[in-house]
């Protein structure tokens, strides 16, 4: 156990629920126990780890942390958690289940493996897969290698636009689209 790191844990609200603060300094140990916490999130603003709060949660990560570190959770010693309002409406989210042709279920697995030749990592592909995936269905029947780049990236900037989606992931899509296009004309 490493006495000279301690991690303190505090409530805090996100999105309107409450969720556990997990403050501590980098160190590679405790990223590793937090990850494998279900819905444990980085929070890219705050540079903390949270996740949703349960007693359930708080004890597991309490104790699992105390393991390599000190912990200080005596802000939950007073915590009164909300009482959680009924849902009243779903959120809607896109589907992730995308019908494909054969064709491009191969030309999906073409450039998989393409990424696979160029070190992209596991994640990185799996990432850019889905994205290919997503405009696979949303382009049915176009043919991308024909299509001008700045017409491609037409296309991506009015999908990004209907779907009010971030610029961070019109340019993830943008570098995906390209990779894949780059792919089939290696390919072909």
């Amino acid at each position: 156990m490493n006495d000279t790191l301690k991690i303190i844990l505090q409530p805090i609200k996100f999105r309107k629920n409450d969720h556990i603060a997990i403050f501590s300094l980098n160190n590679s140990d405790v990223d590793e126990i937090i990850r494998e916490m279900d819905d444990a999130e980085w929070s890219t603003g705050y540079h903390f780890w949270h996740l949703p709060y349960s007693e359930n949660a708080l004890e597991l990560l309490t104790k699992n942390l105390g393991q390599i570190c000190t912990v200080d959770d005596s802000a939950f010693r007073t915590f009164t958690p909300t009482v959680k309002e009924p849902v009243l409406k779903e959120r809607k989210r896109r589907s992730k289940h995308v019908n494909l042709t054969d064709e491009q279920r191969n030309s999906l697995k073409q450039f998989e493996t393409f990424l696979g030749k160029n070190n992209y990592s596991p994640n990185s592909v799996k990432v850019f897969i889905s994205l290919i995936k997503i405009m696979l269905h949303s382009l049915k029947n176009t043919d991308w290698v024909a299509l001008a780049p700045k017409e491609l990236d037409q296309i991506i900037d009015d999908y990004i636009i209907a779907n009010k989606l971030s610029i961070n992931y019109k340019n993830l899509l943008r570098n995906s689209v390209r990779k894949y296009v780059q792919s089939i004309k290696e390919t072909h």
